[in-house]
Formats: C-alpha cells, sequence, structure tokens
C-alpha cells in the first residue's frame, strides 16, 4: 500500500516530487543554507556538500523514490521509502527500502539522514496437542491465510520445525510491523482474532519474543 504524500508536509512534498523529476535546483531548494545530511555513515553539511552528494548519490544514480509509510514524533518525521534506480541490487531484498528522517524548520529540511528502516519483529512459537505432520500442515494453512488481509501486516511467514523432539515446538509464526503501535492494531484486527481463536483450540503451548530490528 503506498502512501497518500498529502499526509506529509509540504517540502518533503517539494523534496520528493524534484527528486523523482529530476529537479537538482528544486531538489536542493528543499535544503536550508546549513542544512546536514547523514548517509552510509558519512556527514555533509550546507548546501554545496548536499549538492556534491546528491549529484553523486541520487541524481547520477537515477534514484527514483516511492513513498510508502511515514512515521511522526516531536521533533522529526520518518518516510519509508521503495527505492529504485541504477545501482547494483544483486545482493539487496526487494523492493529495497529506506527510511528518510527529515527535521523540518521554517519549511526547510534543517537535518536528514537516512537509514535502513526499523520495523517490528514478533516471533511466536507454537507446540500443538496434535503434532501429526497433517494438524501441522493445517495450522500452517490457517495461519499464512491472514496474508493480504491486515493492512498494516507487512509480512508473514510460518515454518515447520524440521527439528522436531518432545521439547521442540512445531511451528513458527514471524510477522512485521512498521510500529509497536501497528502491532497492538494487528491484534484486535477482527481477521487475527479469529485465526487466533481457533489457534487456540489446537495449540498446547507458545511463547513469544518481539523485537525492533533494522529491515532486512
Amino acid at each position: 500500500m503506498k502512501l497518500d504524500i498529502h499526509l506529509l508536509p509540504p517540502v518533503i512534498r517539494d523534496f520528493i516530487a524534484a527528486a523523482n523529476q529530476p529537479d537538482h535546483a528544486a531538489y536542493l531548494d528543499c535544503f536550508a543554507e546549513d542544512a546536514l545530511v547523514f548517509d552510509e555513515g558519512q556527514e555533509r553539511k550546507g548546501k554545496e556538500a548536499i549538492q556534491k552528494w546528491s549529484s553523486e548519490h541520487h541524481f547520477g544514480a537515477h534514484i527514483v523514490l516511492e513513498p510508502i509509510r511515514h512515521r511522526t514524533s516531536t521533533d522529526e518525521i520518518g518516510v519509508v521509502f521503495e527505492v529504485d534506480g541504477d545501482f547494483d541490487k544483486s545482493v539487496l531484498p526487494d523492493p529495497f527500502c529506506l527510511e528518510f528522517l527529515f527535521q523540518i524548520k521554517q519549511d526547510k529540511i534543517q537535518r536528514l539522514v537516512i537509514q535502513p528502516p526499523k520495523m517490528i519483529v514478533n516471533h511466536v512459537l507454537l507446540k500443538l496437542k496434535d503434532r501429526r505432520p497433517e494438524q501441522i500442515e493445517q495450522a500452517q494453512t490457517v495461519l499464512m491465510s491472514l496474508q493480504g488481509k491486515i493492512d498494516v501486516l507487512l509480512h508473514i511467514q510460518v515454518e515447520r520445525n524440521v527439528r522436531p523432539g518432545a521439547s521442540a515446538y512445531d511451528l513458527i509464526l514471524i510477522t512485521r510491523f512498521a510500529s509497536m503501535e501497528d502491532l497492538d492494531q494487528y491484534l484486535i484486527d477482527p481477521a487475527h482474532q479469529e485465526v487466533a481463536q481457533w489457534i487456540g483450540t489446537v495449540v498446547e503451548t507458545q511463547a513469544s519474543v518481539c523485537c525492533e530490528v533494522g529491515e532486512r
């Protein structure tokens, strides 16, 4: 699901438009004179340094930015983009995403940090009452039926244990979300509630681990 850019401040909308047209002059005009850009572990300060950086790393690589989600805090706005362009994608995830963290001051970008997006990853281990292969397969199918039904659910994966044992679990459910709030919304979604109710009837025990990781 793509992001409605009208949810973003005008200067960020202008930044996206200039980045994709491409319009180098309009792109630079989005930044304050003393703006900072942090990308790939390096800092660029001021428009002259930003112009050189963007010529090499953005416009030179014909980068195209597709906004897919955003988050807002008291001092910055984070926008996650699908990134395409003329660069080696062979070792990158598809789609390849980066998060741009904007600090805005007087309608200009004062600070921009580009980094892999953070995601909430929830792992749930399930041991079934009936551990026959066909019952495990059925539970796997039911869990995977959530795919595409809940907007905030960015990724779902269900894998069977290939080394079973008396103390082992049968399935692992891995789900990914943009934020903890999205995870909370997923948990109360009617589609999830229906599946959770069914799973509760077939599960003997379960355990979970929730963590924040860089998107891969």
